[in-house]
């Protein structure tokens, strides 16, 4: 794929991450606070709550723009890095159209997610500091204006190394919900195509892929969201003292906390950002993107 052809993705992928994320924020912001805090009964109550303590902007769409830089950073690059390797991989190894194999699509989706999300770690942090600052007592709160004073306050009060805090977490979540997501769809997307003779742009065939994607991208990555959220949002310790303290104290269950909101969120975000990734490249480079 040329460069120019790489880019192009790029743009497309950004605009379509974009979008997504504007319209599922909320339900961002509710997985986080319910992964560091115990005071809500579930997504909805914390919303409900956010919105009466805080206010719109404060409450379920604080951090917003920490996480439109989380989709430029991340979720853009991850997009458009995937096509771009299935495509070698194509080339390379199914010179005469053969089916790529399944072990293979997950191989590239995790490569992809764990480049996209080494990337974007600092924008996960951004995230999730901003998204969960009002669990903290008034006195502690970090009060972020937006995204560009959190990076700069971050690097100059806890060093440049605090903006990958939990990199291990975030690239394993990364590989994982990539796997889920981008490996899941490739291959539920073609085992559409070939037994029910669906067109490429069929928007059923999008949708069900996206939906299959979402659920798998959720089982696979909550695990390591958790330790990621739990990481970078409270005081330094290692990944492994944060699995034992966090099984110990509340059960293995506790992996899998906010896993309702998060598929609420993975679910309308996937849909929307590869709907319109695939229709976007579609009208831009005359074939779907993934």
């Amino acid at each position: 794929m040329p460069e120019t052809q790489f880019l192009t993705r790029l743009s497309l992928s950004t605009v379509s991450a974009v979008s997504a994320s504007c319209v599922v924020h909320p339900l961002d912001v509710a997985r986080i606070q319910l992964q560091v805090s115990k005071e809500y009964s579930g997504a909805l109550d914390c919303l409900a709550k956010l919105y009466k303590n805080e206010g719109l902007a404060k409450g379920p769409y604080a951090g917003l723009s920490a996480g439109i830089l989380r989709q430029v950073t991340y979720g853009a690059p991850r997009m458009a890095i995937f096509p771009f390797l299935l495509s070698r991989y194509r080339t390379e190894y199914c010179p005469n159209g053969e089916k790529v194999p399944f072990i293979s699509n997950l191989a590239l989706a995790g490569l992809s997610g764990a480049v996209a999300s080494s990337i974007g770690c600092p924008g996960e942090v951004v995230l999730v500091r901003m998204t969960s600052d009002s669990t903290r007592a008034a006195e502690h709160r970090r009060n972020y204006k937006n995204a560009g004073e959190a990076l700069l306050r971050i690097a100059r009060d806890d060093g440049v190394a605090a903006l990958w805090s939990g990199v291990l977490p975030t690239v394993g979540r990364g590989m994982l919900i990539n796997m889920g997501q981008l490996g899941f769809y490739a291959e539920v997307k073609g085992q559409l195509m070939t037994r029910f003779d669906m067109a490429p742009d069929s928007l059923v065939l999008m949708f069900a892929g996206s939906l299959v994607a979402s659920f798998m991208a959720n089982a696979l990555a909550m695990p390591a969201d958790v330790v990621k959220s739990r990481l970078q949002s409270g005081p330094p310790m290692g990944v492994m003292s944060c699995i034992k303290s966090t099984a110990q104290a509340e059960g293995i269950g506790a992996f899998w906390s906010g896993f309702g909101p998060a598929f609420s969120k993975v679910a309308p975000h996937t849909v929307i950002s590869f709907v319109m990734l695939e229709n976007l490249s579609r009208i831009v480079t005359g074939k779907t993107a993934l």
